[in-house]
């Protein structure tokens, strides 16, 4: 049956004064992503940690996720091992760990947070704890069904002579200078990227690789003992080089500012392995 012309025409008029901006959002924009989700996400990991409950700790992994600490750990079974000796509770080992600030992505393709955390263990025969405070960096992602799973995960813990870094954004291009003054080195840096991942939304991006250390120090010609010994000699007018390299892994988390450019939010990285060292 067709429409009545009085209808149609009742139908064409609505069209046509119907406001266009009405028309073309008749369906509201989809909700901005708040930052509280991926912070609600890591509070539950930290606390799952905190309590050693496994069934929780290990609902928060991704099956891909990608764990720095002390060295490299791929996969959720990887992790869940490392975990292992926290959630036995064979030892008195406590961990305690807060969110501090959490972003992400208005496209939702991911997050980050950063927190504090103390860890302290008691080793068999001793009457005090030791204790370890420092930072983490994790980054996480939706899985199919939307629900926030740990991708990423890695300490601010710049080098075992220099401990955790004091500032949660004191990542590797901010704690290499200071490293290299306390060791009177020269540091060189070589990054070789895994992973650039952008938001679509295009306000923040991150990066995982791995990166390659060199230390260079240089023992001065006043030093007569150590250019002697190296030489062979008994003079100690030449300057003598050592020079120790090393591997390691890292994630850094990106964010756009206001004029467009790019600014370091974290990093989060593991120590540098040594492999190898070189003497004149």
């Amino acid at each position: 049956m067709l429409p009545s012309p009085s209808a149609l025409t009742a139908l064409v008029l609505f069209t046509l004064l119907w406001p266009a901006d009405a028309r073309a959002n008749s369906f509201p924009p989809p909700a901005p992503m708040k930052p509280e989700q991926v912070a609600t996400a890591d509070r539950a990991l930290n606390r799952a940690a905190g309590a050693r409950d496994r069934a929780v700790f290990r609902e928060l992994l991704s099956p891909e996720v990608v764990f720095m600490a002390g060295e490299l750990h791929r996969g959720r079974l990887a992790v869940l091992a490392i975990w292992q000796h926290l959630f036995d509770g064979k030892y008195d080992f406590r961990y305690e760990a807060e969110t501090l600030e959490a972003e992400i992505a208005q496209s939702g393709e991911f997050g980050w947070a950063i927190g504090s955390v103390r860890t302290s263990f008691l080793r068999p025969g001793k009457t005090e704890p030791e204790v370890i405070d420092g930072h983490y960096l994790n980054l996480w992602t939706p899985d199919a069904d939307g629900a926030w799973k740990l991708a990423y995960s890695g300490s601010l813990v710049v080098h075992p002579t220099l401990g955790a870094a004091r500032d949660p954004r004191g990542g590797l291009m901010t704690a290499w200078p200071e490293l290299a003054d306390q060791l009177d080195a020269d540091i060189s840096l070589r990054w070789t990227p895994e992973s650039r991942v952008r938001a679509a939304s295009g306000d923040l991006a991150y990066t995982f690789g791995e990166y390659e250390a060199s230390f260079t120090t240089t023992a001065e010609p006043g030093n007569a003992s150590a250019a002697s010994e190296a030489k062979g000699e008994g003079e100690a007018d030449v300057s003598i080089e050592s020079r120790v390299a090393g591997k390691g892994h890292f994630l850094a988390v990106w964010r756009k500012d206001p004029k467009g450019h790019w600014q370091l939010a974290g990093e989060g990285f593991t120590p540098p392995g040594i492999y190898g060292e070189q003497k004149p």
